[in-house]
C-alpha cells in the first residue's frame, strides 16, 4: 500500500553523492496546482529566480475550481530561498486556467516569457530594455547538447543541464544567455563530446 503524504510545492537541492535535501516554497506557492514553471535569473543578480502559474479549471463540479492562483516571480537568494515578490512590483500576472510558460527569445534577443491560459488568452512578459542581449551574449545550443560548466572569474563554478520539454506542453527556445563575469563554458552532448566557449566581453 502507498500513500502520499507530502504534497507542497518545493524546491529540491542536489547535495551530491545522490543526496539531495527538500524544502517547500513560500506559502504563495502552495495556494493551487502549479503547471508552468521557469527557472531563470529574472533580475539579474547572479542568483536563479522562478517564475510560475498555474490554477485547475477542470475538476468536478462539487469540488469546483482550484483558481487561488495568480502567477508567482519568487527571488532567489542562490543559497536555496526564495522569497515572493508583490505582483504590483514584479508585473508579473496570470490569473486564470495557467497551463504552459516557457523562456523564448524574438529576433531582437530579449527574452521573452510566455504564459498559455486554458481557453483564455496568451500573455507575454518581456525584461526591460536594459537587459537586452546582443548576439554576442546568447548561445545556440546543438541538437544533443545536455549540460554545461559554467566557470566565473572568480573560481566558482555552475552547471546547468538543458531539456527538451519545459513543463506542461511547452518547450522553451534551446538558447542560453550568458551570464556576465564568466571566465569559461565547457557545454557537453549526450555522446560526451565537448566543447569550450570563451565569451568575450560579457
Amino acid at each position: 500500500i502507498l500513500s502520499g503524504n507530502y504534497s507542497s510545492t518545493s524546491y529540491f537541492e542536489n547535495l551530491g553523492n545522490g543526496k539531495f535535501r527538500i524544502k517547500a516554497l513560500p506559502f504563495q506557492a502552495q495556494l493551487s496546482p502549479i503547471y508552468g514553471l521557469v527557472s531563470d535569473d529574472v533580475n539579474e543578480d547572479g542568483n536563479l529566480d522562478i517564475l510560475m502559474i498555474g490554477n485547475d479549471h477542470g475538476n468536478e463540479v462539487f469540488s469546483g475550481k482550484q483558481d487561488a492562483f495568480n502567477g508567482l516571480f519568487l527571488l532567489g537568494d542562490g543559497k536555496g530561498n526564495f522569497t515572493a515578490s508583490k505582483e504590483i512590483t514584479s508585473g508579473f500576472n496570470v490569473s486564470g486556467d495557467g497551463k504552459s510558460l516557457s523562456k523564448l527569445f524574438n529576433d531582437n534577443g530579449n527574452e521573452l516569457f510566455v504564459a498559455t491560459q486554458n481557453k483564455d488568452s496568451v500573455k507575454v512578459f518581456a525584461k526591460t530594455e536594459r537587459n537586452q542581449l546582443t548576439e554576442n551574449s546568447v548561445i545556440v545550443l546543438q541538437q544533443l547538447d545536455t549540460w554545461c560548466l559554467i566557470t566565473y572569474l572568480d573560481g566558482t563554478k555552475e552547471r546547468v543541464e538543458f531539456y527538451y520539454g519545459s513543463g506542461y506542453l511547452s518547450q522553451s527556445s534551446r538558447k542560453m544567455r550568458i551570464p556576465k563575469h564568466v571566465k569559461e563554458i565547457i557545454i557537453c552532448d549526450s555522446k560526451g563530446k565537448s566543447r569550450k566557449i570563451v565569451p568575450n566581453g560579457i
